[in-house]
């Protein structure tokens, strides 16, 4: 009989909101039999820690480690440290894993003795879904390329990696915004692995208004900008100039966007060159006017407006 990888679930948790149930339910009624769930409350209050409590007691395999509030990052951290599964993958705590997920993921990991699983996801906003299908199949050289770009997502939630691959590699706990992204980015460093992907969605999005991701705060966009850094140092000598060079580029976009959202206006005279860029699409130029213009209420009410239609 063939040996069944354990698998352990990372969830890092600090005072979640009404989704949290829903999400460790979704973990509980998976019909793939060897998980470890690891539950990190990062400094939760007593309501949700009894909620954890409820959860670890009743099914075995469960584990709830507990520390300080120390940010999302040091969670996940935490969370690596407890686990002993052969292969990890990570769940946010407003999130939810879809039946039969973790089954479909190992068994692609199984048949094809890759290093790393990548799935579809689905977003779920309040009033619509929307799927983003995995490739059928990519190279190593694809994903990292990609992820750098913001073509593929920097979340471990819909990606299923060997537990080797994060030997000698640590979260960074000063940032607590694409620190997973940061990780996946490290690893890739280290050696080129053989991803596999599955078509099937294996991991839920929910987008609402208490998501990280639907209200990033000034904190959390300052610590995109610094990891974006990070990753173009990185990759100095290993990515081409243009590659590099679009890296810059989005994350400048982003972070006058974000800062826009924020009510700051972070433009100056060397982002003048962003409005006439072709490259750049039209909607994400016309954002980047209205900051120019000091209009960034109408940055504003415009996010709100689609966070309000969604």
């Amino acid at each position: 009989m063939m040996h069944k990888p354990l698998v352990t679930i990372i969830v890092p948790f600090f005072n979640p909101n009404d989704f949290f149930i829903e999400c460790l339910e979704s973990l509980e009624s998976q019909d793939y039999e060897r998980t470890e769930v690891v539950l990190v409350n990062d400094g939760s209050s007593e309501e949700f820690v009894r909620i954890a409590e409820t959860f670890t007691e009743k099914n075995e395999g469960w584990v709830l480690v507990s520390q300080e509030n120390k940010g999302v990052a040091s969670a996940r951290q935490a969370g690596l440290l407890a686990s002993t599964g052969d292969l990890i993958i990570h769940a946010d705590s407003d999130d939810v894993v879809p039946q039969g997920a973790l089954s479909t993921l190992v068994d692609k990991q199984i048949e094809t003795s890759a290093d790393i699983v990548l799935g579809s996801y689905l977003v779920r906003h309040k009033r619509t879904d929307s799927v983003v299908a995995a490739p059928v199949s990519i190279t190593h050289q694809m994903f990292l390329k990609g992820l750098l770009l913001g073509e593929f997502h920097g979340s471990l939630c819909n990606k299923l990696l060997r537990r080797s691959l994060y030997e000698g590699l640590s979260f960074n706990c000063n940032m607590n915004y694409m620190e997973d992204k940061l990780m996946l980015a490290r690893i890739l460093q280290k050696s080129s692995y053989k991803i596999s992907c599955v078509s099937e969605v294996v991991y839920i999005y929910r987008q609402h208004g208490e998501s990280t991701t639907a209200c990033l705060g000034l904190e959390s966009i300052e610590s995109a900008r610094k990891i974006d850094d990070l990753l173009r140092e990185l990759y100095f000598h290993a990515l081409d100039s243009d590659t590099l060079r679009k890296m810059a580029l989005q994350s400048r976009l982003f972070q006058i966007s974000q800062c826009a959202r924020n009510g700051v206006n972070v433009f100056d005279k060397s982002d003048e060159a962003l409005l006439s860029n072709k490259e750049i699409p039209v909607k994400r130029r016309f954002v980047v006017w209205l900051v120019k213009y000091r209009l960034t209420a109408c940055v504003k009410w415009y996010y709100q407006f689609k966070k309000i239609i969604m």
